[in-house]
């Protein structure tokens, strides 16, 4: 086969969706010219694709440094940066792309993603509006411009562009289809389906609308939910309303005339900072096993009983911005603490170290996590899981909120507009010791 046809077909098979049969020609014509560039960019984009993104950076550093001169390998290493949070360097990429190609608005919208989650929303938007010039329809584009609205707390019109977010080709792939139309928002007589999306603290955030929700749909037509399989047991009991833990599962055992995804339900119903109130307790936790943990807890100290989680996120969701040093933590623990930290595959470990009393059992299912988040009087967090099932149960929580924060958290305010219970603790620029020392002492008058 020519080499031409070789990368021709490599292309086919990746814009079919087949990244692995295209790995195999790619490795193929690697073998025999290791310094072709655009196989090692398309190879390069495989591993992007796939979340390899280690062999991604060598194999797109080699194709820069073979032809400086391709900004669509440029493109894509800043991709790479991007992902494993180097953000310096994912800039320095789009800019030495766009320097080759001005007018690549793909670049653009990708620049703009650079500043999402740094503190500054508005040069997101310059970036995000400078590739909606060129493409109006630009989904990257659109994305990254909808999650600086939020940050910006601009409710109405980050909500609007936020419902562009399935055009985005990583998402597109998990969207659902259920053989029904979209919800509308008016009164429903049938079945309507509320699926999930993203994470769990976002699957708990969304559902914050839920009574809004059931109000909206009016009397005669029944709710049903498709949540991540973890909070099946807790949603089912929670919200009272049959829950399933995957699509099939709802296509095997019911008939939607409508669906809609939960992160469409705050564009209904949270569109200005007015609407946002107070839901109640939403999350509702088994009675037996809140009370097996509070006994539990009691056994172990007189209290308050602290439930602690210190290590949020992954590399894609800043899980470097979000999370103070581990050594940090030493000084505040005392007997009162309990860990309610989920698994990270080392937290037991990690719970040794810092001094805080580890319950595994206790983090491996939701549902009782749940219920040892309730047995606890206080939760201390950082950005994470705990932080918003704290607040659908109306937990007392401070959460420890990073310089460059998520949406979810805002730019300024020490009280959180989702969770009323939530206290929000913010960095510094990048001191963490500050705000712990800070955390300690408003610990010293409630312990």
């Amino acid at each position: 086969m020519l080499l031409k046809e070789a990368l021709d077909l490599a292309i086919g098979f990746m814009r079919q969706g087949k990244p692995d049969d295209a790995a195999k020609i790619l490795d193929g014509i690697l073998i025999h010219e290791p310094k072709n560039p655009l196989a090692l960019y398309l190879l390069g984009s495989v591993a992007v694709e796939k979340g390899i993104y280690g062999t991604a950076k060598i194999l797109l550093e080699r194709a820069v440094a073979v032809d400086p001169q391709a900004d669509w390998a440029w493109h894509n290493l800043g991709i790479t940066h991007k992902a494993t949070q180097n953000m310096q360097k994912a800039e320095e990429c789009y800019r030495k792309s766009l320097k080759l190609n001005p007018e690549r608005q793909d670049t653009m919208a990708m620049m703009a993603g650079c500043f999402v989650n740094a503190g500054c929303p508005e040069k997101a938007i310059e970036w995000a509006d400078k590739s909606l010039k060129i493409d109006p329809e630009c989904p990257h584009a659109w994305n990254h411009k909808a999650l600086a609205l939020l940050e910006l707390e601009k409710w109405e019109e980050g909500w609007d562009a936020w419902e562009r977010r399935w055009n985005v080709p990583e998402r597109a792939r998990m969207a659902r289809s259920y053989d029904c139309p979209k919800w509308d928002g008016a009164p429903l007589n049938g079945v309507l389906v509320i699926h999930g999306e993203q994470g769990l603290g976002d699957e708990i955030l969304y559902m914050t609308c839920f009574n809004d929700l059931k109000k909206a749909v009016g009397p005669d037509c029944e709710i049903v939910i498709e949540s991540a399989t973890r909070l099946v047991p807790l949603f089912k009991r929670s919200f009272g309303v049959r829950v399933y833990g995957t699509e099939e599962e709802v296509k095997a055992n019911e008939k939607p005339d409508a669906w809609l995804s939960m992160g469409s339900l705050p564009a209904l119903y949270r569109r200005s900072k007015s609407s946002f109130k107070s839901p109640g307790k939403i999350l509702h936790p088994d009675p037996a096993r809140v009370s097996y943990y509070r006994d539990l807890l009691d056994e172990r100290s007189n209290g308050p009983h602290i439930g602690l989680g210190w290590y949020g996120g992954v590399a894609k969701t800043h899980s470097k911005l979000r999370n103070a040093p581990l050594n940090l933590w030493k000084d505040l623990i005392t007997d009162n603490f309990i860990s309610v930290q989920y698994n990270t595959g080392d937290t037991q470990t990690e719970a040794d170290a810092i001094g805080v009393h580890h319950i595994p059992s206790a983090v491996r299912d939701f549902d009782d996590l749940t219920a040892l988040i309730e047995a606890c009087d206080h939760i201390i967090t950082v950005c994470q899981t705990a932080h918003h099932m704290s607040g659908a149960l109306i937990k007392p929580c401070w959460t420890l909120v990073p310089s460059a924060p998520a949406w979810r958290y805002g730019l300024t305010g020490k009280k959180n507009i989702w969770y009323p219970s939530v206290t929000q603790y913010r960095q510094e620029g990048d001191d963490w010791k500050s705000v712990l020392k800070k955390v300690k002492q408003d610990l010293g008058k409630i312990a």
